[in-house]
């Protein structure tokens, strides 16, 4: 059943376990193997616990860079759960996204369907680069759906007062051939 963990796909990233495993061969004492495991292995790491509310009493094991915050660990869980979180509790105690996590937290996030969802100065508390990189992605995504409905309200202005008719779907500027103008299609 040990060997399972590691042939599924879900599974924790085992290179720590594999320099480990390197370290062995190269140490001769127990006392300097135990030492360098822990300051050049698991010292670079941080292993945390999130406890998953919704299926009680399964415990899922992060495996992060040391350094890395609760924002981080949200990310790392899954991108839905920035979506609608608010804050964490680590080890019972409601912390703020910016908490830098340490070894055997345990998280649970405080998630609301009425959370604005991720913020701006959110880039300032993610310390590993893959949930910046997400962050940076929402919010381009986010600036270009409001540049488009933008520009649909001002087409749609424009039609009003210069043609006096009122757009009601996008497709239809398709339909009035303002593709001269660079609306090819409605995004």
């Amino acid at each position: 059943a040990a060997h399972s963990a590691f042939n599924d796909k879900n599974a924790t990233d085992t290179s720590w376990l594999r320099s480990i495993r390197e370290c062995e061969h190269e140490i001769r004492s127990s006392r300097e193997f135990v030492e360098t495991v822990r300051q050049d292995i698991l010292g670079k790491r941080v292993f945390a616990f999130v406890a998953d509310a919704a299926d009680a009493g399964k415990t899922q094991i992060l495996n992060l860079p040391k350094g890395a915050t609760l924002l981080d660990a949200a990310y790392q869980v899954s991108p839905s759960v920035p979506e609608s979180l608010l804050c964490g509790k680590i080890n019972g105690r409601v912390v703020a996204l910016n908490y830098e996590l340490v070894n055997f937290d345990v998280i649970s996030f405080v998630r609301s369907p009425y959370s604005p969802g991720p913020e701006p100065q959110w880039l300032d508390y993610a310390k590993v680069r893959s949930t910046k990189t997400k962050l940076k992605l929402y919010f381009r995504d986010k600036k270009r759906k409001l540049r488009l409905e933008k520009g649909w309200r001002i087409a749609q202005e424009y039609l009003r007062i210069q043609r006096r008719m009122k757009l009601t779907d996008r497709s239809q500027l398709k339909d009035l051939g303002l593709a001269s103008i660079g609306f090819e299609s409605p995004e």
